[in-house]
């Protein structure tokens, strides 16, 4: 079954889509319905509580295993102290 939909439009996107339309020759509605269907909100499979639970235990196996280069990277107060150090410098060159 099919519904009417009537969308509000800015003026930038109606002349775009006008525009395209003209150029290709394809109706300013069949574009408009062509970029919904292919970039618009999809709907979100349904999943059994297993597959859920099963989802969510794949992905945390993967939490934390992120490694940066500095092995104090993760130091709060540390990055505290750095920020706090750039903000009073001015970065104004003494030459």
């Amino acid at each position: 079954m099919s519904k009417t939909v009537t969308v509000k439009l800015s003026d930038e996107v109606y002349d775009t889509l006008l525009a395209m339309s003209k150029e290709s020759g394809t109706p300013l509605e069949v574009l408009a319905l062509r970029w919904i269907t292919k970039y618009g909100p999809k709907p979100v499979p349904q999943r059994t509580e297993q597959e859920r639970l099963a989802a969510r235990r794949s992905l945390l196996e993967w939490a934390g295993r992120g490694k940066g280069g500095d092995p104090n990277g993760s130091d709060n107060a540390r990055i505290d102290a750095d920020l706090a150090k750039e903000y009073q410098d001015n970065h104004e060159s003494g030459d």
